[in-house]
């Protein structure tokens, strides 16, 4: 179970995708963007309190 979820997320992401889009029409891909927005909102945010939390090498001090 611990490494089903990038295979099952690449054989079900194309359906959803599709269903998503194609059923709920405009609203289907405002959800598409809202979805990618947050992504990469919260990715940002991730990264930058990483990088923070990182301590800094001894050859740089």
């Amino acid at each position: 179970m611990y490494q089903s979820g990038t295979p099952l997320a690449r054989a079900m992401g194309p359906a959803v995708l599709t269903s998503v889009v194609m059923v709920w029409c405009g609203t289907g891909w405002l959800i598409l963007g809202l979805t990618f927005l947050v992504a990469g909102t919260a990715t940002t945010r991730v990264v930058s309190w990483a990088a923070r939390r990182r301590p800094v090498p001894a050859i740089y001090q």
